[in-house]
């Protein structure tokens, strides 16, 4: 995505960038979870990497939704997590979308292929949606 948000940007320099990172949910049977949605909690080499395109992109904005709760008794595998946590964070998703286009005019949605969830927050934000896939896995 960050890629493909530099190519945006050379074409198209008073554009700004946002990235939505969604952290891992709240682990349901531990008492105090400690929040996961900040850069701390991803790995240090992502981390590092946000923090670059940061300091050196300033039209490139990283925003982390807030953190969710898996439901009670949810026993899927890593696979099917991967694709319920995103739909989890459509209410999120929808929150920051709706506040973004008080202040700004959202020209297009770009989804990565794995958060398809997001599709029925997209079509109620009347933007143009991009679906991708990361083709370099």
């Amino acid at each position: 995505m960050i890629e493909l948000s530099k190519l945006i940007l050379t074409h198209h320099p008073t554009f700004s960038i946002n990235v939505v990172i969604i952290g891992l949910p709240a682990n349901p049977t531990a008492a105090a979870a400690t929040p996961v949605n900040t850069s701390k909690d991803i790995s240090s080499n992502s981390a590092k990497y946000i923090a670059t395109i940061s300091a050196t992109i300033p039209s490139i904005k990283f925003h982390y939704l807030p953190q969710i709760t898996l439901p009670p008794n949810t026993t899927l595998g890593p696979v099917e997590l991967g694709f319920f946590i995103p739909s989890l964070n459509n209410p999120n998703l929808h929150q920051f979308l709706q506040n973004l286009s008080q202040t700004s005019k959202l020209k297009a949605f770009i989804l990565d292929f794995f958060c398809d969830a997001a599709f029925e927050v997209s079509w109620s934000q009347h933007s143009y949606l991009l679906l991708l896939h990361n083709l370099s896995r």
